[in-house]
């Protein structure tokens, strides 16, 4: 009991002596917490940009362009991004492009792209790809188309033997049907972002957004820390005397 009492007077005695502290920590620590504005910022950063496209690939007898197999391996070459990025001013390194780029073989005759972007570049980047390849197959499939035709006409203006007839009318029949057949390439599903990412900044008050609120929480944090400043280290002297 006496070591009890010894103790309150030694605390209050350095309470005395350091009373200046005792009351300017609580002050300071009330006035501070009023002017602080407590929020709770959270970002939350969702999936990359996804641009995604589909095309029904096209029939004239072109394997590059027209068989699904070759047609993702000729649109994840080098030499077809390197041509696509400077075709449309693409600034993103080929090596790059092919590791961001998926292609993949929906049925023996849709593929679908997918570009996979840090930012809504990744539409134009996923645009400028298509419409290389659309281009290419178009082009291929108008050469293929002029020279049918032309031959079709020269065919049917150059005389034969009668013995050959026969055969130059199946040769015309193959040409024509072939001509009514074969169809070009086309966009069966448009250049389009897939869930766009976006960095969602939300600032959410804290329950002692509330002037009175702080300034108690910031008085019984000054308080607090007197104890720990002037009340502790006196506990711990008067036990190490009794030791």
């Amino acid at each position: 009991m006496n070591e009890l009492k010894s103790l309150f007077k030694s605390i209050g005695s350095r309470i005395k002596k350091y009373l200046w502290v005792v009351i300017l920590i609580p002050v300071l620590a009330t006035v501070l917490s009023l002017f602080a504005e407590p929020q709770l910022t959270v970002q939350k950063k969702t999936d990359p940009y996804l641009a995604t496209a589909e095309i029904q690939l096209g029939q004239f007898g072109d394997d590059q362009v027209n068989n699904p197999d070759q047609s993702i391996y000729y649109l994840k070459s080098t030499s077809f991004l390197k041509s696509a990025a400077e075709e449309h001013g693409i600034e993103t390194d080929v090596e790059e492009l092919k590791q961001r780029l998926e292609v993949v073989k929906e049925t023996n005759r849709h593929i679908k792209l997918t570009y996979i972007g840090d930012d809504k570049g990744a539409l134009d980047t996923l645009e400028a790809i298509v419409n290389s390849f659309m281009s290419l197959s178009e082009e291929r499939y108008s050469e293929r188309v002029e020279v049918a035709q032309t031959s079709i006409e020269e065919l049917q203006d150059k005389a034969v033997a009668p013995e050959a007839e026969v055969e130059k009318d199946k040769f015309l029949y193959q040409l024509k049907a072939d001509l009514t057949a074969w169809n070009d390439a086309q966009l069966t599903e448009p250049v389009q972002l897939m869930g766009e990412a976006e960095e969602e900044v939300i600032q959410a008050e804290l329950p002692t957004s509330d002037p009175v609120n702080r300034a108690v929480l910031g008085l019984l944090v000054g308080i607090m820390l007197v104890v720990v400043i002037i009340v502790t280290p006196e506990i711990f002297v008067t036990r190490n005397e009794r030791l």
